[in-house]
């Protein structure tokens, strides 16, 4: 479970970072709350769920502006970073349902595991 956004004419470098194995273990909050969501750009930003629930979205991108102070960022760059931030908890969001987690955390897992077991034995 890692997603990333890059594109060639953008400023930014961002992905998904797992907060430790999350495989076979419940979509509990407390997980749920610190995955990371990192902007490489930045030296050291890595934002958890939790914080930016907490701050909101608009508190980390002042946040980003302060970092870039002697930088020009123009607006477009902001509303690129603002809509990862907004994918980001979509995908998180959507990861921690009860079906989409035990499907990618316990079934897909358990089925490869078969499949390679089987295949190798035959």
């Amino acid at each position: 479970m890692m997603s990333y956004s890059r594109w060639s004419n953008s400023k930014w470098y961002t992905y998904w970072e797992p907060c430790g194995t999350t495989q076979f273990k419940f979509p509990t909050q407390k997980l749920k709350n610190c995955q990371t969501f990192t902007i490489v750009d930045l030296p050291g930003t890595k934002i958890t769920y939790g914080e930016l629930y907490e701050k909101g979205i608009y508190k980390v991108l002042e946040e980003v502006r302060d970092v870039y102070l002697g930088e020009y960022i123009t607006e477009n760059e902001i509303f690129e970073l603002k809509m990862y931030l907004i994918e980001f908890m979509i995908d998180v969001d959507n990861h921690f349902r009860w079906f989409t987690f035990f499907r990618y955390e316990w079934y897909y897992p358990i089925r490869n595991k078969i499949v390679w077991t089987f295949k190798k034995n035959f």
